[in-house]
This record gives structure tokens, C-alpha cells and sequence, in this order.
């Protein structure tokens, strides 16, 4: 049930951005990652990727759930401007979207009951490659805040 509830909700938040705010979609998040992550809720759910076909693996988005308390927080602090922490966001992103989901990575690729242990089945892509994402994502973060604090800059 979670891993539908966030497919329909990244269509409705592209559709909602669409007629909202258009102007605020980013590219890799509203066009790439939306999409994508619709299409992962899918395989997810049912094993059918269109183009491969395997194990439902449902039980990965309860796990992740709580990496979107970053995004929830960021959302709160668009909506009710005292909220917002840059600080918390970014703790909050780092102990989630990134030890939590590297710690579940790593337990998909030791522990998945595939024919061998080096063998590449689409959970270990996703985690792979929305690790690579989060990582990305978080480096824009520390350059914006970190960095400055750290070289002592306002």
C-alpha cells in the first residue's frame, strides 16, 4: 500500500506543480525522479518493470518512509516560513538519505536471496542508484552550508 500511495503521490505532485507552480519544477526532480520513482513504486508492487520482469519487493518502501521526513520538513518550511531550519533539513537528510539508505543498501546487496552474491537485480540498482542521487543532492547542500561555515565564510 505504501509503495502505491507514493506512486499516485509523485503524480499528483507533478500535476499539482504543473498547474500551481510550474516555475518551481526542477528538471531532475519533477522530470526525471518523479517519473522514475512512479515507475519503481510499479515494479515494486507488482514485478513488472515493462522491460524486466522479477520479485515484487514492497517491504523496501516501508523501510525508506522515513527518508522522507527530510522532504516533509522542507515542505513545512515552505509553507510555514518559521519552520524552516536549513540545519535541520540537512541533519536530518544526512542521517536519512544517507547513513539509513546506505546501511539498507548495503544489507540489499549482502542479503538479497538472488542465484549469486554479485548478481545485479533492479532493488540493488534502485538503492544504487538513488544513493548516487541522495549524494548528489546532499553535496549541493553542504556546499551551500557547510562549506561556508567551514571556511569561515558568511
Amino acid at each position: 500500500m505504501i509503495a502505491i500511495h507514493n506512486g499516485i503521490y509523485n503524480i499528483f505532485d507533478i500535476v499539482f506543480g504543473c498547474v500551481y507552480c510550474f516555475e518551481c519544477l526542477d528538471p531532475l526532480t519533477a522530470w526525471v525522479h518523479h517519473p522514475v520513482f512512479t515507475w519503481i513504486c510499479y515494479i515494486g508492487t507488482t514485478g513488472n518493470g515493462i522491460f524486466y520482469q522479477g520479485r515484487p519487493f514492497p517491504s523496501a518502501f516501508m523501510l525508506c518512509c522515513f527518508e522522507e521526513l527530510p522532504t516533509w520538513q522542507l515542505a513545512a518550511g515552505a509553507v510555514f516560513p518559521s519552520m524552516r531550519s536549513d540545519w535541520g533539513f540537512g541533519g536530518s537528510f544526512f542521517l536519512l538519505r544517507i547513513l539509513f539508505h546506505l546501511y539498507h543498501a548495503v544489507l540489499c546487496w549482502l542479503k538479497d536471496p538472488s542465484p549469486s552474491w554479485n548478481s545485479i537485480t533492479t532493488p540493488k540498482m534502485i538503492f544504487l542508484f538513488s544513493m548516487l542521487m541522495h549524494t548528489m543532492w546532499f553535496s549541493s547542500w553542504v556546499s551551500k552550508y557547510m562549506m561556508p561555515l567551514l571556511l569561515g565564510r558568511s
